[in-house]
């Protein structure tokens, strides 16, 4: 399905209000080095009877410059700070990116995977590389499709917001341009940043975070993915099939996340297939805004969330079956708890350690955030993903079935007939 977009308006949106002119400093968690990168989401809305396309996309306009005013820090600019590597945003009330399309394609198109991971790009046609460049912190893009349907996709720069921030900004921008009729514009945003600030005392020495430490690549595998052509996968676990997984593993007790992360990570292992001693990773984003003592405060939209990591060789992966990979997952998710947020913090503070690709999957949950309930005069969407299938895992949610989960993975070519017949394979 070629994209064939035509944007008709590219403007900025400003805050509907005078807003403070001030610089906010970010905390740790939103400056470390993996958070300096631009986030997307994409939202498919089937054709609506009587839909005013103008009017709606008005609607949106207005609403995202009213959400800009309680939300003034997404309207500014991130910079690093002048005293140490940290980050801050500039509250200048530059504004946010909106960009009106036009496409041939029709809704059902996007019923199926790309068919190739850049497929949709032009769906966000404005593409922000760098994260510290200046750009607007936030880009959406409505594009209006020939059957009537529309596709909103919208991107963040991470440094300022996390995935559960994300989806509390864009629905408060749905409410807001839903109206008397709509859900209201959501929780008061809070900034908060300071809780997750370090406290460590002089002369403590911060660990080292294990998705950093350097793993050998006796596979090949930095070659294998920064040359190979990569082919965008979906597939589709409902309930049944969720429960089936966890009654394989009787009577260990798994969480549907547990046993679905392990699952994928050793269907993505072994189709890559390794060598046996290929050490292996699977990085995951773990939500800290109720593990900490006091909680993260309600509203709060930064970045807080801590990354768990699960490591085993290549062989023990596909020698030991799904309950070894799921215990695995289940253990380094145990493992985060405010001891260890308050050492991730300090760490990422101060060490300013990169991941390290070698061997990792790295896995992002978007499947209870509520993307799903954005509705902002179409409806509720009936597909969320990202705009573009990179190497990165994404479980999103399936519209209008309750507890599926779809997954998005890349996976190199070569990789792909094997990764299918494994992932889809729910009895090994």
């Amino acid at each position: 399905m070629p994209s064939n977009v035509n944007v008709t308006e590219t403007i900025l949106i400003t805050p509907s209000e005078p807003t403070p002119n001030h610089v906010l400093r970010l905390s740790a968690l939103d400056s470390k080095l993996f958070a300096r990168f631009v986030t997307d989401y994409m939202f498919v809305y089937e054709p609506r009877h009587g839909a005013d396309q103008d009017a709606i996309t008005e609607n949106v306009k207005t609403a995202l410059s009213r959400a800009l005013v309680p939300y003034y820090p997404l309207a500014g600019t991130v910079r690093v700070r002048a005293e140490d590597p940290g980050l801050e945003v500039a509250c200048t009330a530059q504004g946010a990116i909106f960009i009106t399309a036009t496409s041939t394609c029709t809704t059902p198109e996007f019923n199926s995977p790309p068919q190739h991971i850049m497929q949709w790009r032009s769906f966000l046609s404005h593409d922000v590389t760098d994260a510290l460049s200046g750009a607007p912190l936030v880009i959406m893009q409505l594009t209006w499709l020939q059957d009537g349907g529309a596709v909103l996709a919208v991107a963040f720069n991470h440094c300022m917001i996390d995935g559960a921030g994300s989806s509390q900004f864009l629905n408060s921008v749905a409410g807001i341009a839903m109206g008397p009729v709509g859900p209201g514009s959501g929780p008061k945003p809070v900034w908060a940043r300071h809780l997750l600030d370090p406290v460590r005392a002089r002369g403590v020495e911060p660990v080292s975070l294990p998705e950093c430490k350097i793993v050998p690549d006796v596979s090949g595998f930095e070659a294998r993915f920064a040359t190979e052509a990569f082919a965008a996968t979906s597939t589709f676990f409902d309930v049944d099939k969720l429960r089936e997984m966890k009654e394989l593993l009787k009577p260990r007790r798994h969480t549907s996340f547990e046993v679905l992360a392990g699952h994928v990570w050793r269907s993505w292992a072994r189709a890559l297939g390794l060598a046996p001693e290929q050490r292996v990773r699977v990085l995951f984003s773990i939500n800290v805004r109720e593990r900490m003592r006091p909680g993260l405060p309600g509203g709060f939209y930064g970045n807080g969330v801590v990354h768990a990591c699960a490591e085993a060789s290549a062989g023990e992966l596909a020698g030991n079956g799904l309950g070894f990979a799921a215990g695995l997952v289940a253990g380094a998710k145990e493992g985060v708890e405010e001891e260890r947020v308050r050492e991730v913090v300090e760490s990422v503070s101060s060490k300013w350690e990169q991941v390290d690709f070698v061997g990792t999957l790295i896995l992002t949950q978007w499947s209870r955030l509520g993307l799903e309930m954005v509705d902002f005069g179409l409806g509720r969407p009936v597909q969320v993903s990202p705009v573009c299938s990179g190497r990165f895992c994404t479980f999103l949610p399936v519209c209008g079935v309750e507890n599926a989960v779809k997954v998005n993975l890349g996976v190199p070519v070569t990789a792909l007939d094997q990764y299918l017949s494994f992932v889809t394979n729910i009895s090994e």
